[in-house]
């Protein structure tokens, strides 16, 4: 008996293991997004540790926004199209939450709030704390953030022209 419920639970740990096309697929969704918001916001990826774009900001500029907007509506038709009863246990919770998170993104679009570029808890003026959460570790590091730095005046106007955009459309 005691063998009998070992091995059940061993073949259903490997099915888990394994997953289904679907859960590949969910999974590849998953990692596809990871690594575009790492490529689309450079500091982010800074912050996380990833330092292939360590001299970059993120492209905030009005056409960059609303493609980035463009590719999550897209990415939200691809998740509505996964069967979740057909995803593992664990990637049930996964998409729920991923889910979630991209259709509040979506109906958030709608209010341009990208467009409120200063503000008492963001925006430009307070991008001098960007260096608090990046770790300096190497000289290379440092010459990265002056680099960074060098590319500021190009984000500074990124913010203005969403300002004037804002005002336009009030």
């Amino acid at each position: 008996m005691k063998s009998k419920f070992l091995l059940t639970t061993l073949i259903s740990l490997t099915i888990t293991a394994c997953g289904t096309g679907n859960d590949e697929s969910f999974n590849q969704i998953l990692d596809d997004e990871w690594k575009r918001g790492i490529q689309e916001n450079p500091v982010y990826a800074s912050y996380m540790g990833d330092k292939s774009a360590n001299q970059d900001w993120p492209d905030i500029s009005e056409g960059a926004v609303r493609e980035r907007q463009k590719k999550t509506r897209e990415v939200l038709e691809q998740i509505r199209s996964i069967d979740p009863q057909s995803l593992s246990i664990e990637n049930q919770l996964n998409y729920r939450l991923f889910l979630y998170n991209y259709e509040r993104s979506v109906r958030g679009q709608k209010f341009d709030s990208h467009l409120l570029t200063f503000g008492q808890r963001g925006g430009i003026q307070l991008e001098h704390e960007t260096a608090e959460g990046l770790s300096f570790n190497t000289s290379q590091d440092y010459k990265d953030w002056l680099v960074r730095l060098e590319k500021l005046p190009t984000l500074i106007d990124q913010h203005i022209n969403l300002g004037r955009l804002g005002m336009k459309e009030k």
